[in-house]
């Protein structure tokens, strides 16, 4: 729905240069219904000469479109996992939840105040948006807003937590997850995140929308210590092997693909 993506199409058919396309969206995604739009995104990919991905379901997405298999290569999106781990874990007490992000409808932050009814513990939002003030009416007591925190002090801000929930009723990935993945947090999340099949533990990625599969998810890692400390030891390994680095890798062999090059040998050094 943008004419960049047509105008830069034309310009490589013109050039004859190889066009490569960045999907991250999902099957999942929030999107138009109209058939015009979707018809005219999958002529648009399948005229690439490839398409790079975060994901595994971006990957499925693509292929989806009708993008070969061969032609979708992944790079994962990354943050800077030392930043988000360099502050000292917070241990013991009360279970402590966290959500970071916009408080804006799609984030289905209604949702998790639904599921949270029932689970101990402390639930901690940070963030702004449409809907604060109407959830800030409706929140009980142990459910702390904190407003808008600064990159600086997110990485004390999750190390002061146990879990962190992602609810979203649509996320086309949730760089969110990474970050408290590098800080050592357990993870929950719904099945809308691209993010949630890299990094969550199948048995806590949870519908969309469903806030008792949520709940029942929050209150199996309230109720048990060391089931909260393997599944955030888990996400940790996980998120390692997301990094700046591999999304540059993951490009520069799409690259060599659309050039015919093949697939980089190894450094002969």
């Amino acid at each position: 729905n943008q004419p960049a993506f047509w105008q830069a199409l034309a310009y490589c058919k013109t050039t004859r240069t190889p066009l490569l396309v960045w999907i991250e969206s999902t099957e999942r995604d929030a999107r138009s219904d109209a058939l015009p739009l979707e018809l005219a995104k999958r002529a648009l990919v399948r005229a690439a000469a490839g398409a790079f991905v975060p994901g595994r379901a971006s990957a499925e997405y693509a292929r989806s479109l009708g993008v070969p298999a061969e032609r979708v290569v992944e790079a994962p999106n990354a943050v800077d996992n030392a930043f988000f781990r360099a502050a000292p874990k917070h241990d013991g007490g009360t279970c402590r939840f966290l959500y970071v992000g916009r408080l804006d409808p799609e984030k289905g932050l209604d949702v998790l105040l639904d599921a949270f009814a029932g689970v101990p513990g402390e639930l901690v939002l940070a963030g702004d948006g449409t809907e604060a003030r109407a959830l800030r009416a409706r929140a009980p007591e142990r459910v702390r807003f904190l407003g808008p925190v600064s990159r600086d002090g997110l990485p004390e801000l999750y190390a002061s937590a146990d879990v962190f929930v992602l609810p979203s009723l649509s996320e086309q990935w949730g760089m969110v997850l990474n970050e408290a993945a590098s800080a050592g947090l357990a993870l929950v999340s719904t099945n809308a995140a691209g993010a949630a099949y890299e990094l969550v533990d199948e048995d806590l990625r949870v519908p969309a929308g469903d806030a008792v599969a949520l709940a029942a998810a929050l209150r199996r890692l309230a109720d048990d210590p060391t089931l909260r400390r393997a599944a955030g030891e888990r996400a940790r390994t996980r998120v390692e092997a997301l990094t700046p680095e591999a999304w540059a890798e993951g490009v520069l062999e799409l690259a060599r693909r659309a050039a015919g090059r093949g697939p980089r040998s190894a450094d002969p050094r």
